[in-house]
């Protein structure tokens, strides 16, 4: 018990999420505005060879196997729907500070940096057409190295 305690102190925000999901980006874009102390562990399932193992945990534990998913303080919050929703009502930085997640303020200059919070489809687009740029230059290089071939 002791040890569980100690974990969601120091970690009390848990996202676990898939990198190339725009849900999940999000979320993450989400809880990197707050700037929070201590920072969200955020862990990415599609990086791990364990996934369908954690999968079935969380439907265990949770009853949910649906990524991205937001655990505050060892219970399930739920994905970006109910993760904007919070946003929108206004829940979600009091929910976050109560379970031990503080908000850090940072400097003008720090600010200005920023990537001005997209949504879930505007960072889908760029998704695709970052996708769309990666398979023109795949096809270019492969016509270079079928020329190469040829010669």
């Amino acid at each position: 018990m002791q040890l569980q305690q100690d974990l969601w102190a120091n970690h009390p925000v848990v996202v676990l999420s898939k990198q190339r999901n725009a849900h999940s980006r999000f979320i993450k874009s989400e809880l990197e505005k707050l700037h929070l102390e201590p920072k969200p562990f955020f862990v990415d399932t599609s990086a791990r060879g364990d996934t369908d193992v954690l999968v079935g945990l969380l439907d265990r534990l949770v009853e949910r196997t649906e990524l991205p998913l937001v655990l505050v303080s060892g219970k399930a919050i739920g994905g970006w729907a109910e993760i904007d929703a919070l946003i929108k009502s206004k829940t979600w930085k009091p929910l976050l500070a109560d379970a031990g997640a503080i908000s850090v303020p940072r400097s003008k200059k720090a600010k200005k940096a920023g990537h001005g919070g997209k949504s879930p489809a505007q960072i889908e687009a760029e998704m695709e057409a970052e996708k769309r740029k990666d398979e023109e230059r795949r096809r270019k290089l492969d016509d270079k190295i079928e020329a190469l071939r040829l010669m």
